[in-house]
């Protein structure tokens, strides 16, 4: 998949590239890029004529950047204290309305509609 993603950044950038600046601000926006990385693959990727030589041009421009998860993000977010204190907040709910259903009455499982029909059904 990343070949093909690469491919068609680099199919972008050069189509649109001539025309306007936004695949270059797009791939400076990016964090770790300076500007001597991107106009060198910028200035290749406008010579080259092989679609192979493309995708590994921006393959190379982009191999220090790597997806992060959305749970990734919640870790690099939050601190440990904080993901602590979130944690130790639920488990105390949690603890307090398990203990709460336990003080509660028994139920009769014979109250209640009939659903004797019903188990038909699957039978």
């Amino acid at each position: 998949m990343q070949k093909d993603l690469a491919q068609l950044i680099a199919s972008i950038w050069i189509l649109y590239g001539p025309s306007s600046s936004t695949p270059r601000s797009v791939m400076l926006s990016l964090p770790g890029m300076t500007e001597q990385r991107v106009a060198s693959t910028e200035t290749a990727l406008m010579r080259s004529t092989s679609t192979r030589q493309q995708r590994a041009l921006v393959l190379d421009l982009l191999e220090g950047l790597r997806g992060v998860s959305i749970a990734e993000q919640g870790k690099i977010l939050a601190t440990r204290e904080d993901r602590r204190k979130a944690r130790s907040a639920m488990q105390e709910r949690y603890m307090t309305t398990e203990m709460e259903g336990q003080q509660s009455t028994k139920v009769d499982i014979n109250e209640g509609p009939d659903l004797g029909g019903v188990a038909d059904l699957f039978g």
